[in-house]
């Protein structure tokens, strides 16, 4: 058993790595797509910033097991 964690560890790294690079990918189309649409730089920054911190695995693993209502994001918008 003790055998397979190295594997897991690098496994998970490389997962780890893959994945971020996605979502940096994904937040430079994002604003890209933006700037296309002639948007205001405020708008922008902050879009990007919503956009880039909802994928990030600090966030993700920090709202495990808690559910959204309708009223947050009543709140959000």
């Amino acid at each position: 058993m003790a055998v397979y964690v190295p594997v897991l560890l690098v496994k998970f790294g490389l997962t780890f790595l893959r994945y971020e690079m996605r979502r940096k990918r994904a937040v430079r189309v994002f604003k890209k797509e933006l700037r296309a649409q002639n948007m205001g730089r405020d708008h922008i920054d902050l879009l990007t910033k919503s956009y880039e911190s909802a994928g990030s695995v600090r966030s993700l693993i920090g709202n495990i097991g808690k559910r959204v209502s309708i009223l947050d994001l009543a709140r959000l918008g």
